[in-house]
């Protein structure tokens, strides 16, 4: 089995691996990486806050993350929309509770 190592060997820095292992994926792998920062600032926010605070500071915050990856044309547009959603269902939520 072969593999094209080409742009492997032409990028310098670990941004251009990481921009290269996004294209290949076609833009899975910086949205994995997200959803991965989104878990564990679920865990470890929790550990101080509730889990409601917990999971709307990550959503938002990782919002903010996907809305600049989508400005520089890493990720898909469902993405940032997602987070948005998880945002506002989880702000109301916690609005109309208590």
């Amino acid at each position: 089995m072969t593999y094209n190592t080409t742009g492997l060997e032409s990028s310098n820095t670990i941004v251009d691996v990481f921009l290269y292992s996004n294209t290949l994926t076609n833009g899975l792998f910086l949205s994995g990486l997200l959803f991965v920062i989104y878990i564990i600032m679920i865990y470890t926010l929790q550990l101080r806050d509730d889990f409601l605070n917990a999971v709307i500071v990550s959503s938002w915050v990782c919002f903010v993350l996907s809305g600049f990856l989508l400005y520089l044309d890493a990720i898909n547009s469902t993405i940032v929309l997602m987070f948005l959603i998880v945002t506002g269902i989880t702000t109301f939520y916690k609005m109309f509770s208590s």
